[in-house]
């Protein structure tokens, strides 16, 4: 590998980190490179950036075919490389999903676009990926919208099942700036092939094709296959790592045009958090206050009812039901929190007159109608009284399904209420209360006005949030309401993850957390998707700096019949599996019961892996740094999937 700049032992320190991981020798040299912009190039998989931006693509009129790696770079202006090949080559293990990109572009549209999918066989003895486990899926490009609320124009994001009928030639922006230059880019359409393995697939390669078509293009057959080794992905629940990825309760209904709390808004609700399942989402969220912090609720999930004889009933209809999508689609949560109050609900003008209150919903069953109708102020016996039969009854109803030990209150603020009151009238009514925070610290308590401490168990934190450790450290496991996830937007370093980011950044992301030792991500959206006239997301617009969308607001994309992952969600479930292959590893260190050998070999591989990324640390905590390329990517995985099926055969494991 040549180099335009630096020593010949940095040279060699750069091309150990490619093809191995650099040795303990070789770190130094490695860590002097930060200070050599080419050597930093070739770290990341790219040659110096020259000049200017991309060029027009010369295109011809028939289709052009060709493969590509799912976690590259792919834009609009993409031409097959002189080296390209037709082929898709993984390597993965038992009970995971990988993919693989084979490429169409043109000079004119594209019609008629017909892909299908034979069956893998093993290459040696019998046995068969199914074609079935073969998902063919067509990503749609970004939104043409700026910043990084969305997915720039020249990328692809959405991946539908159906084939568009016609793929246009389109003039698109060259990057995410508002006024980036456009550039007449003809026609692409990214196939993404993705091999759902078995978790009883015998260990061996698997080959077989994926055959192509289209007007103009005859029948086209690249070849797939997949190396699969005897380690078995555990199932989304048994996660070492779970992220909180927040669900909008509203954007669904809103952007598909059907009603409230209706039976199809509830379907489409379960849709997206069965999108988010292998994310390993864990975060269930119900709001008890309208108004929610950067969740733009219109209504809270519990409904109070005027009774005839003075006071209110309560409807947990809604509440109820939510929990059984909940429950269906993700099974027990990691943390459920319930708001109930929000930053400015207890401010106060000069005079001491309350300023700021919680909303909720009230129910008018012969009319229809929802109203709002404010709470009491905290901290009295009125709002002791307000809340009293709303939290005992989303308690009993919690307890019935056994997952009392997640809830926390909170909200998604990074300031807490501005006066203990709301902590005094919770305390009052749940004795053993337990906070989350998500915000720029990390407190670990929170005192009610008599100094009473309520214990910050859940923490969605920026500052610190992603500082890379030299060595792996052990993963953070996965407590009921309990951890450290990273707000990952501006200012949580190697956590930070942003809509736009390169599809690298999303699959590196859970490894960076383990490293910089967080439980996963927090304060991200699953489906805050813009809605209404302004076209932004109810977690606010992009100029945000609190909600998701100051990060990610939505991992999931809005289809034309329903949500339907993205390109950076499939990388993100990547990411989770070598997350946890990585956490498998480092728990088999842990319990001391591997041969030395094995052992050492496991430390060598985990720790030369870890100072492979230290070269990408920010030195800043405002730094906007994703993980830039690596090309030596799967080779690395490969060697920690060899390893994660030799410790499962040493440890008896099937």
């Amino acid at each position: 590998m040549a180099m335009s700049g630096g020593s010949p032992k940095a040279g060699e320190a750069v091309a150990g980190a490619v093809a191995g991981g650099p040795t303990v020798s070789a770190i130094p040299a490695l860590l002097a490179l930060l200070a050599v912009p080419a050597a930093m190039a070739i770290l990341a998989g790219h040659a110096p950036a020259g000049e200017g931006g991309p060029a027009a693509p010369v295109r011809p009129e028939g289709v052009q075919v060709w493969t590509c790696d799912a976690p590259a770079r792919l834009t609009a202006f993409d031409v097959p490389p002189p080296d390209a090949r037709r082929e898709i080559r993984l390597v993965g293990i038992r009970n995971a999903r990988f993919s693989g990109q084979i490429v169409l572009a043109s000079g004119r549209p594209i019609r008629g676009v017909k892909v299908r999918a034979a069956d893998l066989a093993a290459a040696e003895g019998k046995g068969a990926i199914p074609a079935g486990r073969i998902a063919i899926r067509f990503a749609m490009p970004g939104d043409p919208a700026p910043r990084n609320m969305y997915v720039p124009e020249c990328r692809f994001d959405a991946l539908l099942s159906d084939a568009p009928k016609e793929v246009p030639v389109r003039t698109v922006p060259t990057d995410n700036r508002y006024n980036a230059p456009k550039l007449q880019a003809g026609a692409m359409l990214p196939v993404w092939v993705t091999v759902n393995v078995p978790a009883g697939a015998a260990p061996g390669e698997y080959r077989g094709k994926v055959t192509v078509e289209a007007e103009g293009l005859a029948a086209t057959d690249v070849p797939v296959s997949i190396k699969v080794h005897a380690w078995t992905m555990p199932e989304p629940k048994d996660y070492t790592c779970r992220n909180n990825i927040w669900q909008s309760h509203e954007s669904s209904a809103l952007y598909y045009g059907v009603p409230l709390w209706s039976e199809k808004h509830f379907e489409l609700m379960g849709r997206v958090l069965e999108q988010t399942r292998r994310m390993g989402n864990g975060l269930c969220v119900v709001h008890l206050i309208k108004g929610a912090y950067h969740q733009g609720n219109s209504e809270s999930m519990v409904r109070w009812v005027k009774k005839d004889g003075g006071g209110y009933e309560h409807d947990f209809s809604i509440f109820e039901k939510y929990l059984d999508v909940y429950g269906k689609a993700l099974g027990r949560p990691n943390v459920l929190l319930l708001t109930v109050y929000h930053p400015y609900v207890d401010t106060k003008d000069k005079e001491g007159k309350p300023t700021g209150f919680a909303a909720v919903s009230l129910l008018d069953r012969a009319a229809g109608r929802i109203e709002d109708i404010k709470a009491p102020p905290y901290g009295t016996a009125e709002a002791a009284a307000f809340w009293k039969p709303v939290l005992d009854g989303a308690f009993e109803r919690i307890r019935k399904r056994g997952w009392q030990d997640a809830v926390v209150i909170g909200t998604s603020s990074d300031n807490g209420p501005k006066t203990p009151a709301p902590y005094d009238t919770l305390k009052a009514i749940w004795p053993d209360c337990r906070i989350m925070f998500s915000g720029h610290p990390r407190p670990g308590s929170f005192n009610t006005g008599n100094k009473e401490k309520l214990p910050v168990t859940c923490a969605e934190h920026v500052w610190a949030a992603g500082t890379l450790r030299k060595t792996y450290p052990w993963p953070v496991a996965a407590r009921p309401a309990s951890g450290t996830f990273a707000f990952s937007r501006a200012g949580a370093g190697m956590c930070h993850l942003h809509q736009d980011e390169e599809l690298f950044a999303y699959r590196a992301n859970p490894e960076m957390c383990l490293q910089c030792g967080q439980n996963g991500i927090g304060r991200v959206g699953a489906d805050f998707w813009p809605v209404g006239a302004r076209k932004i997301a109810l977690s606010g617009d992009s100029g945000m700096h609190l909600g998701p969308s100051a990060s990610v607001t939505a991992f999931v994309a809005p289809g034309p019949d329903g949500p339907v992952p993205t390109t950076r969600l499939e990388m993100f479930v990547e990411g989770m599996q070598v997350r946890e292959a990585l956490g498998f590893l480092l728990g088999a260190l842990a319990d001391r019961k591997l041969d030395p050998s094995l052992a050492a070999r496991c430390g060598e591989y985990l720790n030369a892996r870890a100072a492979a990324n230290l070269p990408f640390q920010p030195k800043s905590y405002n730094l906007e740094v994703g993980m830039p390329y690596r090309p030596d990517w799967q080779e690395q995985d490969e060697r920690l999937f060899a390893l994660c099926a030799e410790v499962a055969s040493a440890m008896g494991l099937k």
